[in-house]
């Protein structure tokens, strides 16, 4: 990585990096980081999942847990 690239790489927030965060926040922050870095809508997202743009905002939101199948998918 170049330094102007590594400076655009995100990092996760400060709070998914406390212990107290739990381990699937975390993830649900981490799956909003990656749709973002990777430069797709929700909208995007779910139509590759196969899931509603609502499903996956309420998995970023922390108001649904999703299944092991739907985080592979991811």
């Amino acid at each position: 990585l170049s330094a102007d690239t590594a400076s655009e790489v995100r990092q996760p927030p400060e709070r998914c990096l406390s212990r107290q965060a739990g381990i699937m926040r975390c993830c649900l922050i981490a799956i909003e980081h990656a749709r973002i870095d990777k430069g797709l809508t929700r909208e995007d997202l779910a139509e590759r999942i196969r899931k509603s743009e609502r499903y996956v905002a309420a998995i970023e939101r922390g108001e649904r847990t999703p299944s092991l199948k739907t985080c592979y998918a991811v």
